[in-house]
């Protein structure tokens, strides 16, 4: 099966967030040389994340998963809900993203973002059309009772469906040429070959409307054909139906990012952001939850922002030989002044020793 969605060469589904711990982890080494005299501070570099990531990825050419996940937990993010769409496997299949979309762009909870396509459904839904617009076409017919100029409407459309069957004949041929040469690609090819077999369906059809002008109305004639047109729009209901569900829209109100590594396209929620912070072990007692956390973007202008923590991680990363704890603090973003990725230098504040935090902290550090 073949799919010309963006994702066929992405490998893999690591996290953002994974991808920069190392650079964090090196930079929170840094930062311990310059935390600060007081007992209750620490000054250690943060990266801002969405409070809730929406990303639409491709596992492979036909199966699509979209995915909601939290970035509220320390040391990682956490699935919320997912969905996988999957198409048979010699379908073609096309994720196609919205073009008013881009990155950047402010993105509402319900808004379509994509819509993936099948080719085979696609091309079946003209057929039924196809074949429901010449039923109607003769029904209308035969309910006229060969009328003079109902026959020479019909004759005229025998006419015109044959000049562009033949007109269809000729653009399939070149492609066939253009795609044994390599030259095009097998959904252009389909897409001809499916538009021929519409094209010859109107002339048989606009044929049989010639024949049923010339004779009188036949009520059974009618009958039937109301009962076939009955169970045509009945197919083409369903796989209408079919594709609005393949239509994906966005579950949260965020900010789009666009080609990420390992999606299609991603909604990051920002009016609440957290920050995933790495601590030494040994400053543990200094991160709990509800302790007040204050945080500047690396080269922003406005305001120290402040928030709490949240969460801290249960596990711990050895770096460089010392034992570090990932903390992950809430920070109101209303005023959109921080994004997704951002870096910075995050404080962390305490109120007061305690017995826990004593005998947690070294002797000279007390």
């Amino acid at each position: 099966m073949k799919a010309t969605s963006r994702s066929e060469n992405a490998r893999g589904h690591r996290s953002r967030f994974h991808i920069v711990l190392g650079v964090l982890a090196v930079l929170a080494m840094t930062a311990i040389t310059v935390l600060l005299p007081s007992w209750g501070r620490l000054r250690l570099p943060a990266l801002v994340r969405g409070a809730q990531v929406f990303s639409i990825a491709s596992l492979e050419p036909g199966r699509y998963t979209c995915g909601l996940r939290s970035n509220r937990e320390a040391g990682g993010s956490a699935l919320v809900r997912q969905q996988l769409i999957e198409f048979e496997r010699n379908d073609l299949v096309d994720l196609v993203l919205e073009p008013t979309i881009v990155t950047g762009a402010k993105i509402e909870a319900g808004q379509r973002l994509a819509v993936i396509r099948s080719l085979r459904n696609e091309h079946r839904l003209q057929q039924l059309q196809a074949e429901r617009d010449a039923l109607l076409a003769q029904r209308a017919l035969l309910a006229a009772g060969g009328v003079p100029a109902e026959i020479d409407a019909a004759k005229t459309r025998v006419a015109v469906a044959r000049a562009e069957h033949e007109a269809a004949l000729i653009e399939l041929e070149r492609a066939r040429a253009l795609s044994a040469a390599g030259l095009i690609s097998d959904l252009e090819f389909d897409s001809l070959e499916s538009e021929e077999k519409v094209c010859r369906l109107e002339v048989e059809s606009s044929l049989a409307e010639v024949e049923v002008a010339l004779d009188a109305a036949r009520p059974e004639a009618i009958t039937t054909a109301d009962a076939e047109i009955s169970a045509i729009e009945a197919n083409i209901s369903e796989l209408k139906s079919l594709a609005d569900e393949r239509i994906v829209r966005s579950p949260i109100t965020g900010v789009a990012r666009i080609g990420a590594e390992d999606s299609e396209i991603q909604i990051h929620s920002v009016d609440t952001v957290y920050l995933a912070i790495l601590i030494p072990g040994s400053k543990r007692a200094l991160a709990e939850p509800g302790i007040a956390v204050r945080f500047v973007g690396d080269g922003a202008a406005g305001p120290v922002l402040e928030g709490e923590i949240v969460s801290i991680g249960t596990e711990t990363a050895v770096v460089d030989g010392q034992a570090m704890v990932w903390v992950s603090a809430e920070i109101d973003n209303r005023l959109r002044s921080l994004t997704p990725g951002m870096t910075g230098v995050a404080e962390i504040l305490a109120d007061g020793p305690s017995p826990a935090l004593l005998a947690t902290l070294n002797p000279d550090e007390r």
